[in-house]
């Protein structure tokens, strides 16, 4: 009876391993088809206070975002807070040798785009977190910003 107990409480516990690594395998938020990709941060140029991280992802063919559980297609209110953090985002990387690689134009915001926005404050900073596929150009943006709350 006890080495019955031991295989399906041993059975219980790989389930729910499986179900946890099948949930986490699910929430992937860019999506697949890239053909290149580049990366930027100033992690290593010494900020203590704030943080900032670039990615820019290129596709040639637009990829499919219907079962993409974070980015969802544009609206006027997403649109705004878009436009707000991008702003602050092009303020902050204006010092760093990878402003240059940021070649978004706030005015070709669309609701015809997609975008995932996370912000909040946490340990006395403020950050946001913003997934921007830009559908006229294909091209998706990863742009994250931890600053001191002042």
């Amino acid at each position: 009876m006890k080495k019955i107990k031991n295989i399906l409480l041993l059975s219980i516990a790989l389930l729910c391993i499986a179900s946890f690594l099948t949930a986490c395998a699910g929430a992937k938020i860019v999506p697949d088809g890239y053909v290149d990709s580049q990366f930027y941060t100033n992690s290593n140029s010494g900020q203590l206070n704030s943080t900032l991280e670039l990615s820019i992802y290129y596709y040639d063919e637009a990829p499919s975002f219907a079962k993409n559980k974070f980015i969802k297609p544009v609206n006027q209110e997403t649109k705004n807070l878009l436009e707000f953090f991008l702003e602050l985002f092009i303020e902050a990387i204006k010092d760093y040798d990878f402003q240059d690689k940021f070649d978004l134009n706030l005015e070709n915001i669309s609701l015809d785009d997609f975008a995932y926005l996370d912000y909040g404050q946490l340990q006395g900073n403020s950050y946001f977190s913003i997934y921007y596929y830009e559908v006229s150009q294909k091209t998706l943006y990863y742009c994250y910003l931890k600053y001191p709350t002042s």
